[in-house]
């Protein structure tokens, strides 16, 4: 299975083209993920990130004078 991810900023936007698309998604923001069931059958797993989350990442490694 694959593994996807999306960050919380992007979710309205996702929803709002797989909507367009015909395709079914929920959101469940207490297990952070977005489900897509697929036309052909099944389901996939989206898991969400906070928009920060990149941000936060850098941090971690580039010194705060280096910003």
């Amino acid at each position: 299975m694959n593994k996807y991810y999306i960050t919380s900023d992007k979710i309205g936007e996702f929803v709002a083209k797989m909507y367009a698309a015909g395709i079914e998604v929920s959101v469940d923001p207490s297990a952070q993920q977005v489900t897509i069931k697929k036309p052909e059958g099944g389901y996939e797993w989206v898991h969400i990130f906070s928009k920060t989350s990149f941000d936060e990442l850098c941090s971690t490694f580039i010194p705060n004078e280096e910003k």
